[in-house]
Order: structure tokens, then sequence, then C-alpha cells
């Protein structure tokens, strides 16, 4: 490859020895002539340095764990390049680099210069990078760049192909969650709904219920329509649910990435205790995860597909809500201006038996503030467990969401939920 350097030169080169044609001075012709030797030198010693060079890169992953089963957001990777000079003759002045999209944006591109490497030599290069984002990355290929020894040409060749390191969300490993220890307790009750077999007694009309479970005789007794209520073995699920299609923020500080971290957590937790969860969001549309190998897909398995989740994928907050069973707990990531979202939380929060919210805020929303504390104050109203994460936030938000128990709707009572817990926000 030539440079603009080169360009220059062999310009200078051509006029002196059209100069020299023309004045017939001896000394033009020398200087010519030199001219013309460091550009030929500066032509074949880029190609003799980038030849005969064998590179290998190996990728020191941390060892799996409990949490995740690879490097995860966070976690230090070692990456060593070792270059070997299989010719006779010795190497000076050349550059080894590659693009390394795990590490933040400011320094991705890892270069490193060798200034002398001897006959049939090796040296060995080593950077550690503190791995940024979640996903799926490709390492680019390691390049051998030289232009010695005036710059004049240069010679870029690729020794290694690219390669692929998976990065896996962070995790963070919650002491409790009362939202999942409630459902796997000993001291929980079978809960009353409408999918059951034995009838326990009736309940109010709430819009949505069945009609065909529309109690008779209670409805002209109470002159108000009136459910049938069965006990039903209550279903050890946590369904976890966020939307990875309205993506809000940039970088890695976005309503898609915080919500992946906070599902991810929460999931560990769940399935540490000996629970399952079922997931809605992205790539996962209700995929089930256990301890057991009838529980659907394992925790590994449920951590890469997060992995892997892109933006704009999968079904949106309200249509995941509207195939959750009936009496079911779920923990629902919502950003604070999904109205949408919101109102159908609203709506459904009285068929589950236990919800918490987290709202997500400061991510660059597009509604006003008014209309998201609105939105937000109507779903409170509703009984149901909130609490907000902000950019940079998360571990205050995570603290929050230990304390909190979610509610569980006594759908008995007039219509009314009881039981809530109180409210709580990290902001």
């Amino acid at each position: 490859m030539i440079t603009a350097k080169a360009t220059g030169f062999i310009s200078v080169a051509i006029l002196l020895f059209l100069v020299g044609r023309v004045t017939l001075v001896g000394w033009v012709y020398l200087v010519d002539a030199v001219l013309w030797g460091i550009i030929i030198l500066s032509f074949l010693v880029p190609w003799l340095g980038a030849a005969f060079l064998e590179t290998q890169r190996r990728v020191d992953r941390p060892k799996s764990g409990a949490l995740h089963p690879g490097p995860a957001e966070g976690d230090l990777l070692h990456i060593d390049v070792s270059v070997r000079n299989r010719a006779f003759f010795p190497r000076f002045l050349f550059n080894v680099y590659y693009d390394c999209p795990v590490a933040a944006p400011d320094s991705r591109l890892k270069r490193f210069f060798i200034a002398q490497m001897p006959a049939w030599g090796q040296v060995n290069l080593s950077a550690t990078v503190t791995a940024y984002q979640r996903g799926l990355h490709h390492l680019g290929p390691v390049t051998v760049e030289s232009s010695a020894p005036f710059g004049l040409f240069r010679r870029r060749v690729y020794r290694t192909a690219s390669e692929p390191v998976l990065v896996y969300p962070m995790v963070h490993p919650l002491r409790r969650l009362a939202l999942v220890e409630a459902r796997y307790g000993e001291s929980v009750q079978p809960r009353k709904s409408l999918a059951g077999m034995d009838p326990v007694g009736s309940r109010h009309y709430f819009p949505g219920d069945p009609r065909r479970y529309i109690h008779w005789r209670n409805t002209a007794k109470m002159g108000r329509p009136m459910v049938k209520e069965f006990e039903d073995a209550k279903d050890p699920t946590l369904d976890i649910i966020f939307d990875a299609i309205q993506v809000e923020g940039e970088g890695k500080d976005t309503t898609l990435e915080y919500s992946i971290k906070i599902a991810a957590s929460a999931a560990d937790y769940a399935i540490r205790n000996q629970g399952t969860v079922r997931v809605w969001g992205g790539n996962l549309r209700g995929e089930t995860a256990g301890v057991s190998e009838g529980d659907g897909m394992s925790w590994p398995a449920l951590l890469r597909q997060m992995s892997l989740m892109q933006a704009g994928e999968g079904w949106g907050i309200a249509e995941s809500l509207s195939r959750l069973p009936p009496g079911c707990s779920a923990l629902v990531i919502v950003s604070s201006d999904d109205q949408e979202a919101i109102q159908a939380l609203i709506r459904e929060a009285p068929r589950l038996e236990r919800l918490v919210v987290v709202a997500l805020a400061g991510f660059g929303e597009t509604e006003t503030t008014e209309t998201r504390g609105s939105g937000l104050s109507a779903l409170e109203r509703s009984r149901v467990s909130v609490l907000l994460c902000r950019p940079h936030r998360l571990p205050d938000a995570l603290e929050s969401l230990e304390r909190l128990g979610g509610l569980s709707f006594d759908r008995s009572a007039a219509g009314i939920p009881t039981n809530g817990t109180p409210t709580g926000a990290a902001e």
C-alpha cells in the first residue's frame, strides 16, 4: 500500500530526473538516484517484514461459576497473542493489532509495536480487557503491519481469522426476593382460581372472567354478577416479563440491557431456590427454566438466550401479560412512559396473585414527566408494588426489589385488591 509520503517522494524523484535530463547536472542525477534507492528499499522491506510470520491468539475466559457459565459483563478477559518468526533473518519495526469489541468503545483497538524480533524467535503479547456489554462479539483478525524503514509503503497481512466471544449478562446475586419466597414457601396456602377442580365459593365478577363460571344463584342473591372459585394447587413458576421491541437509551444504558440484568438476577434467585421461571421477552416467549430436567431449558441455556437477545424481537408487554395463566406471580420490567403496557398491567393485575413492577425511568423517554407520573400513580393506586430504576442506579433498584414482596390479590373482597405492600423506589 502506497502512502502519501511515497507519492511525494516519487513525484520529487521524477521531477529531479526530468531536471537532470534538461540540465545534465551530475549532482541532480546523484540525488535522484538516492531517492529512487530509498523508494525501492521502502517497497521491499515491508514485504519482507510481514512475510513468514505466524500468529496465534488465545482468549483466557473466566471459569464457569454458579451465576453464569462464561464471561459476563464486568469480568476480566486475558487475550494472548504469540508472533513467531519463521525466517532466518530478524525483523524490525512492525505493528501487530486487532479490533476487540468486547472492550469499552474507547479502547477497542489493541495495538502493539515490535521493535526487533530475532531470527526464528517469538514474541508474546498480552492484553487484559473488561467485558463491556453482553452479546456475541467477534474479535477482529490479528493484523501484522510493516512500513519500515521510511514509511513510504505499508504492507498489511491478516494472520488469524476473527474469533467469537459470547459475553453473558451481569447477574447480581440477590440475597432475598420475597416475591419468590412467598411463591415457594411452605406456608403459602392453595390459591383460589378459575382453573381448579374443587369449587370453594364465589367472588365478584371482573371484566375478562369467563362467563361460563358465573354463579347464577349467588348472582341473584347478591344483586351483581358473581363467579365461581375453585381451589387449585399453586403453580411454582415465577413469570418474568420485559419488552425488547421498544428500546430507549444508548450504549449499555438502555431499557433492554437493564431489563435483561434484572430478569437474569431474579431468575437466578428463583432457580437457586429450587424454583422455576418462565421468561417473556425478546427471543424468549414463555420458555421455562428450572433446576430439574423436566423444567424446560437449563439455566445456562436460558442465560445464553438472554446473551444473544437483540432489540426488536419478541412480543410487547401487553401481549405477554395476556398469555399468563390466572393466579400466577409475575415480575414485570417496563419503561415508565410505555402507557400501553402500564394500562395493560392495571387491567391484568386482578388476574394475578402477586405482581411486582420495575419501572425504568430516565432513559430518554419521549413522554412528559407528568404523563409518566400519572401512569405510575394509576398503577400504584391499583395496589401494585412499583419501584423505579434509573440509569447507573441498578444496584439500588435491586436492593429495593429484595425488600418488596409483591401484592397478593384477594379478589373476593368486593373487587378491591388488599394485602398490598408499600411501594418502594430507587431513584
